[in-house]
């Protein structure tokens, strides 16, 4: 681990386009992100940061925007002071991103991982958070795949281990699809769509079959069911409101199908009590 670290740092003061000042903030984020991730490789991300530019764009349409082939990072810093952004937490976001591939057509999934990963290293202080929906949606999904499943799929740039979990526990990768979709769309920033709530009904429907296969190898038992599928719940989103109670300086006026979320809970409740493995939750319609 250490090796990695000095690697990194030494990528970085070699950087004759980053200011000293700055040199030593990247420092600490990547001595961060090796501490919490020892084992995987990064040789790219020295590459990146060895002559990565930074450049001041204020027509950037989002805060910030990574150009891949000028190994250049644009900041909107209008924008970033205007909505007090973390630009410490931003840098991560754009340096994981940066640094790693992408399977193609989960770029969506890619986002949201990048968003939960980065908490992890460095919290976002944002007043207005960089991507609170694709991070609420991958802390549920960290509940039906293990997180370092999810964590080695994004640092090696392959969601062929995801998939590969899932069909152990009968979800197929069409299954995966429509959800790696749903946040496809979700990142796409579409409006008027329903691609959060159909996200959410897409993990309830995989956790339904989390839970059956965990019974039925043993890993769980009936008792603890209940607990379980609580915890699952208690993370799900039923309402705009509950979106504008955790996130107020954001606007979700245009999403909707929230109504189909408490309709495929109950489902999978009433799936559970008919094989007779009753699940003493709630239908919750916050």
């Amino acid at each position: 681990m250490e090796e990695k670290v000095e690697k990194l740092r030494n990528a970085i003061k070699s950087n004759p386009n980053l200011s000293e000042e700055f040199k030593c903030n990247v420092g600490t984020l990547t001595d961060l992100i090796v501490t919490i991730f020892p084992d995987y490789n990064y040789s790219y991300m020295e590459g990146i940061l060895s002559s990565l530019k930074l450049v001041n764009d204020d027509n950037t349409e989002s805060y910030s925007s990574y150009n891949r082939d000028t190994n250049t990072l644009s900041f909107n810093t209008g924008r970033i002071f205007e909505d007090r952004i973390d630009m410490q937490h931003l840098f991560l976001n754009e340096i994981l991103k940066a640094s790693t591939t992408t399977s193609v057509g989960y770029e969506g999934f890619k986002e949201a991982a990048t968003e939960s990963i980065s908490s992890l290293i460095n919290a976002d202080d944002s007043m207005k958070k960089l991507n609170p929906q694709e991070h609420l949606l991958m802390s549920i999904f960290s509940e039906i795949v293990d997180p370092s499943i999810i964590v080695a799929a994004y640092m090696n740039g392959s969601v062929v281990d995801v998939i590969a979990y899932l069909d152990t526990m009968d979800i197929s990768k069409q299954e995966f699809d429509k959800f790696a979709s749903s946040l496809e769309t979700l990142h796409s920033g579409e409006k008027g769509n329903t691609s959060f709530a159909d996200a959410e009904v897409q993990m309830i429907d995989m956790y339904k079959k989390v839970i059956k296969k965990q019974l039925e190898n043993g890993a769980l038992s009936v008792a603890d069911v209940n607990s379980k599928f609580d915890k699952f719940v208690e993370m799900l989103i039923f309402n705009r409101s509950e979106l504008i109670s955790l996130y107020p300086h954001h606007d979700f006026s245009n999403m909707y199908g929230f109504e189909n979320v408490g309709k495929s809970l109950g489902e999978a409740i009433m799936s559970f009590e008919n094989q007779e493995e009753v699940l003493d939750v709630p239908v919750h319609s916050k």
